[in-house]
């Protein structure tokens, strides 16, 4: 199965805002990135008083904000039971109650702004279907006591599954997302909030002010400057600490009736979300995930989660996935980046994004405010480092050194242009060196250079949306080379290449032929 937008995406943009292209304008703040981390952020800071700018290198919402399944919990990717392990019962207690606060602002923000977001409280179900996955619901059930997470046992959940047991979570919320951040950015007050798109900055240099620059030249300055990315710029620090996973996604009308959100404990997991499209009942599944660049079949995942769907009676109309980063202690970083003074970031939220996002707003503005760090700061500052888990930080950086030598010395995958179908991307040796070539439906051909711009491994296509991913570090560009999510900064050089498949071009006809097809106009006789 191909993948097409997202459900979100689907929906018009009320507002158009304009691309930067300016010489050093000054704002209190800059953030960069316009999702519900970015946009939230500059809401909180336009509101405390300073003047900020937020720079899209697209538009709002088209990154992991506009590619989520929708669903605002406190039910965490990493279970609670382990937080308590590694964080002790105050840390995990402070996320949950984290968790609920972000989920009450953006009740709270969507009410107040009269934002039609379909926000709606909805309990979350947390599933098993085995006799192994109800003894790990019994120690998630004793996690969440005593960390003040409110769960029951329910009688039953609604599913078309043998469910042998599961927690109900109650007051969970599901809302549409690209409403609701949108319409927060067309209420920013234009006179002290600026948001601009298709400005996409390139690198951030920390100082006193801080220099912010711009693909197209134009550059900005900034008291501060928040990088409200899924990746960050100039954060080498951060990417050792992150791994980078596609997550699947399909949905469209079902006659089940599910109104909550559910997870079950199978590996790979499954969730499930219940959505009204324009008045009908809509269900979301989605699962399948793997790290960014490994699965040299994205099309099977798709497939997969079709059938699985089509369980639960969905006639699937849409297909898309999502990049999702998960940092190697299972919380988000968040605050002030490494070596710097002045630049903050934001990333590492793993399935909850949008709960994650919101919160980390709040902890970036405090930062630009200069209020006292919270608790909650310090608990998941960008800079910490943790030596439990060392293990984990080291099996993810062995990746990197992996595929970049085992990529550089692996055989292309067809020696010739002609041997990729429409529709297909393969490493193709060129000329002695390897490129990454992708034949559309048309026939025509797109080559690029095969080599990461970040640090230099080679991409692999993804079949089902079309890009060219890095298994390394989560960069992911189109078959045209452009960078559609870093933490690459420089997009794959197109190189021009010889398609043995292409018709041959209309020969030039001979100089007599060409005489005899456009015949010159006889002179005039001279006039005596």
């Amino acid at each position: 199965m191909e993948a097409t937008e997202s459900l979100w995406m689907d929906q018009p943009q009320l507002e158009a805002f304009p691309r930067y292209v300016g010489q050093g304008r000054h704002w209190d703040v800059i953030v960069i990135g316009g999702g519900i981390t970015g946009v939230t952020c500059a809401w909180l800071l336009e509101r405390a008083g300073l003047e900020v700018a937020l720079f899209e290198s697209n538009e709002l919402t088209f990154g992991a904000t506009g590619r989520t399944s929708a669903h605002l919990t406190e039910v965490l990717d990493t279970r609670y039971h382990a937080l308590v392990k590694d964080r002790g019962e105050d840390g995990a207690a402070l996320i949950a109650q984290a968790s609920r606060e972000a989920i009450d602002f953006i009740e709270r923000t969507s009410l107040e702004q009269m934002i039609d977001c379909q926000f709606l409280r909805v309990p979350g179900y947390l599933y098993a279907l085995t006799f192994d996955q109800v003894d790990e619901l019994a120690k998630e059930e004793k996690a969440c006591e005593r960390v003040g997470v409110t769960v029951r046992r329910p009688l039953q959940v609604g599913l078309p599954f043998n469910v042998r047991a599961a927690l109900e979570f109650p007051r969970q919320a599901r809302f549409q997302p690209r409403s609701y951040v949108l319409g927060m950015a067309a209420r920013l007050p234009k006179e002290t909030c600026q948001v601009y798109e298709q400005s996409r900055v390139v690198d951030v240099i920390d100082g006193t002010p801080c220099r912010v620059t711009l693909e197209n030249g134009s550059w900005a300055t900034a008291t501060h400057v928040v990088m409200a990315t899924h990746s960050p710029l100039n954060t080498l620090w951060l990417q050792t600490r992150l791994a980078h996973y596609q997550t699947y996604v399909v949905s469209g009308p079902s006659p089940l009736d599910l109104p909550g959100l559910y997870w079950d404990l199978e590996d790979p997991y499954h969730y499930i979300r219940g959505i009204q499209v324009n008045g009908a009942q809509h269900l979301l599944v989605g699962g399948e995930d793997h790290k960014t660049g490994r699965e040299p079949d994205t099309r099977g995942a798709f497939d997969r989660l079709t059938t699985y769907a089509g369980r639960l009676g969905v006639k699937v109309t849409h297909a898309w996935s999502a990049q999702i980063l998960e940092s190697v202690d299972g919380l988000p970083l968040v605050g002030r980046n490494a070596a710097s003074e002045h630049v903050y970031v934001a990333t590492g939220y793993e399935g909850n994004g949008l709960t994650f996002g919101t919160m980390a707003a709040h902890l970036l503005a405090d930062a630009c405010l200069g209020r006292k760090p919270s608790e909650l700061a310090t608990l998941l500052e960008a800079t910490r480092f943790r030596p439990l888990s060392f293990r984990s930080l080291l099996h993810e950086n062995l990746d990197y050194p992996i595929h970049l030598v085992k990529d550089a010395v692996a055989p292309a995958e067809a020696g010739s242009v002609g041997e990729v179908a429409k529709g297909e991307g393969k490493l193709v040796k060129v000329d002695g060196r390897r490129l990454a070539v992708f034949r559309d439906n048309d026939g025509d051909v797109h080559a690029v250079t095969s080599v990461c711009t970040h640090l230099g491994c080679h991409v692999h296509f993804n079949s089902a949306e079309k890009t060219w991913d890095c298994p390394c570090h989560g960069s992911r560009f189109s078959v045209d080379g452009g960078v559609l999510s870093g933490p690459a900064k420089k997009e794959l050089t197109p190189v021009a290449v010889t398609d043995p498949l292409a018709p041959p071009l209309p020969s030039s006809p001979r100089p007599r032929e060409a005489e005899e097809r456009n015949p010159q106009p006889l002179a005039s006789p001279p006039r005596h």
